[in-house]
């Protein structure tokens, strides 16, 4: 700030030298004689001496160029200070150098305003009087104005003006709580791949998995109901074994997306929250998973038309919904559940959707009873293959 406004002072004094060296050499050709006769003579008998002394017209020229060059790079170092000064990064601090003078200003201009309100009235002993209307006129003269309708509308103008600012802070603070929160949930996600490289490696994920969590939680410190936060610190909670954590924070995230009228990943927190209780598998808790499921689906389904990413999340609530079936010993039921997800991924143009297909036809294989057919030929193959043993051996 100190040395914008120094730069700012030495271009007006250029302009100032720029003016009086034009006006100088206009009085010494005469133009000026029609104005101030005389001026000519006077301003020739003042220059003269002072022209005889300089140097060589080499010698000026040169410091000329030297000048101008010099000039030339100071406004340029100029023009690359305004730049910095007004880009994009550092618009906080230039909001913040506007609005302390902003404030500063309305602090002088309410003294006189105050003076005016608790000014009482002469000669009589009341309470502190309110907006007297000559003390308020004198009030208003001292900030400029001169009647009661000009000072509102500069009022009105001013309300307006702060409703802009407030409006432009809090869409500030909005973005700078967007980039606080993605940096956290980034920051986590780092640490949690290098957990899971470490893991890999045989060494202990414990530390990268305790600072995701903790990147995460500053996420939702800074906002609370954000999506993505809930799911990964869910996430790393139930890979450290704290399972009533991880079942609050999907929770959270159920509820916040249902809210935020996203149904497709409200339906995935309800999954996430099945598994929860699938790993404990008490049959309470095997109920309370399927009922989650359940829930899941009726989320999934109320969709209508369903997107590639809505089917992908109905094939892995299919999926799982069966695994909690085969537990239960429910294998009709858990059946069905895997090939409404082999259909469910089929119609999935992904990498992801093949693997959770091939996984989902081998279940479907393993709980799929051999039909008498299907175990003649198999018995089949192996009496001829037992044949031939025999002839092989002799």
């Amino acid at each position: 700030m100190l040395s914008a406004q120094w730069a700012h002072r030495l271009l007006l004094w250029i302009g100032l030298s720029a003016i009086v060296c034009v006006a100088l050499y206009a009085g010494i050709e005469g133009w000026l004689d029609w104005v101030l006769p005389g001026t000519q003579n006077a301003l020739v008998s003042l220059v003269k001496p002072l022209a005889d002394r300089l140097p060589s017209f080499e010698t000026v020229d040169r410091f000329a160029r030297v000048l101008g060059a010099t000039g030339t790079a100071i406004t340029a170092a100029f023009g690359v200070y305004t730049g910095l000064y007004y880009a994009r990064r550092n618009l906080p601090q230039r909001l913040r150098e506007y609005l302390a003078r902003t404030d500063e200003r309305l602090l002088r201009d309410r003294a006189p305003l105050l003076a005016a309100i608790f000014e009482s009235r002469p000669g009589v002993n009341v309470e502190k009087s309110v907006f007297y209307v000559r003390p308020l006129n004198r009030a208003l003269r001292e900030l400029g104005f001169s009647r009661l309708p000009s000072a509102d509308e500069a009022l009105q103008e001013a309300l307006r003006e702060l409703d802009e600012q407030i409006a432009t802070s809090n869409a500030q603070t909005r973005s700078m709580e967007e980039q606080k929160v993605a940096a956290h949930i980034l920051r986590g996600s780092i640490a949690s791949a290098r957990a899971e490289g470490n893991a890999k490696l045989g060494k202990s994920p414990d530390a990268d998995r305790d600072t995701a969590e903790q990147e995460f939680a500053w996420a939702l410190e800074v906002r609370p109901n954000d999506l993505d936060a809930l799911e990964l610190r869910g996430r790393q909670r139930d890979l450290r074994g704290n399972e009533s954590g991880a079942l609050a924070d999907f929770e959270g995230l159920a509820n916040a997306a249902d809210k935020a009228g996203m149904p497709i990943r409200a339906a995935g927190g309800y999954r996430y929250q099945a598994k929860i209780f699938e790993q404990r598998g008490t049959p309470t808790a095997l109920r309370d998973s399927r009922r989650r499921l359940s829930v899941g689906l009726e989320t999934i389904n109320s969709i209508g038309s369903l997107t590639q990413e809505a089917l992908f999340e109905k094939g892995c609530l299919h999926e799982a919904y069966a695994q909690v079936q085969i537990k239960q010993n429910h294998l009709p039921s858990a059946r069905q559940h895997l090939n409404d997800a082999i259909r469910s991924f089929g119609s999935i143009a992904m990498q992801a959707a093949r693997d959770h297909e091939r996984d989902a036809k081998d279940a479907l294989r393993s709980i799929t009873p051999l039909e008498a057919d299907d175990r003649a030929a198999k018995a089949g193959w192996l009496r001829r293959f037992l044949m031939w043993v025999r002839r092989l051996l002799g």
